[in-house]
């Protein structure tokens, strides 16, 4: 059989997104190399959320290329999104794959194999729906992730995301409470729902299910132990939210809310569209209707154009 490695930067979005390739490849006659084993194909899935996170890909890409030389090299995720053409530039690269039709890798791996040059296959988003990518073996995991949603909308100015994935897209709730039942059978206890944006979740189908919906829906899965959420956009916390949350059985009571900044100011420079005070009254909220919430948080500091005061509020 050929030998693949996969080499995975970034957020939980990306992990998924790497199993649902892997699976593709184990169904058509790979199997996972052992460490230091030669590889016929090697897929770096790569993050674009930081010149840094921009810089580890293009050296681990190099560093593929130079461990497992003859191999097929694939630059895969939001850097070839956003930025293909510095991609196919490093050597060593046989295909450069955005964020679209990963479920099609074992093709377009033997159409990069059969060229003489780097294949470039990177949709456009903006008309792109959700890609039915998905787990069907949790590789004995107890803990698995399950990608519910794709893109945002939010354009951030810090924020190169939406340009990556694109605008949002939520997966079926039947497709994904599937996924979980077909999981739990196999002895998955936790799932950790994870998305670009999932505090979108619904908003692109009008009068259909949102993230609460969907939410209630995981939760009545046999098998299932606990239902843990990835970062949440902090408007999400509703009075309705909160409390149809707080009777959830299997949710986990921890909630990563993204403050960005505690400073007015800095959070419209941001194009946040909350304020520090709005923030305050969203955790309340949660811990009105969930006592022991724990709550978790991220703050940009050094924001172009923030000053001492500015940072005095955050703090």
């Amino acid at each position: 059989m050929k030998k693949v490695v996969f080499h995975t930067l970034g957020c939980k979005t990306n992990q998924y997104d790497s199993e649902a390739m892997l699976e593709r490849l184990l169904g058509g006659g790979y199997e996972l190399a052992q460490e230091g084993e030669a590889a016929d194909l090697v897929i770096v899935n790569a993050c674009t959320v930081t010149a840094e996170a921009d810089r580890k890909s293009r050296q681990m890409l190099r560093q593929a290329a130079a461990a497992h030389p003859g191999a097929i090299v694939v630059a895969a995720g939001c850097y070839a999104q956003r930025d293909p053409q510095a991609l196919t530039q490093i050597e060593g690269v046989n295909l450069v794959l955005g964020n679209q039709d990963r479920g099609n890798i074992l093709a377009l791996v033997d159409q990069a194999a059969a060229a003489q040059v780097p294949v470039t296959h990177v949709a456009d988003l903006k008309e792109a729906g959700f890609e039915p990518l998905s787990i069907r073996d949790s590789g004995l995991h107890t803990r698995v992730n399950i990608k519910i949603q794709e893109g945002c909308n939010r354009f951030c100015t810090y924020c190169i995301i939406p340009y990556a994935r694109g605008p949002i897209r939520s997966r079926p709730l039947e497709d994904t409470v599937q996924e979980a039942a077909r999981l739990a059978a196999m002895g998955v206890k936790e799932f950790v729902l994870t998305g670009i944006h999932i505090a979108s979740y619904g908003l692109d189908t009008p009068g259909g299910p949102r993230l609460i919906e969907l939410l209630e829906a995981l939760d009545k899965v046999d098998g299932l132990e606990r239902l843990r959420l990835g970062s949440l956009e902090p408007s999400l916390l509703t009075e309705d939210f909160c409390a149809r949350a707080a009777r959830l059985a299997h949710l986990c009571h921890h909630f990563h809310l993204s403050l960005q900044s505690g400073c007015d100011a800095t959070l419209k420079r941001m194009g946040r569209r909350y304020t520090a005070e709005a923030f305050a009254g969203y955790a309340a909220c949660l811990r009105s209707a969930i006592g022991d919430a724990a709550l978790t948080t991220d703050v940009i500091v050094g924001f172009p154009g923030e000053t001492e005061d500015d940072f005095r509020q955050s703090m």
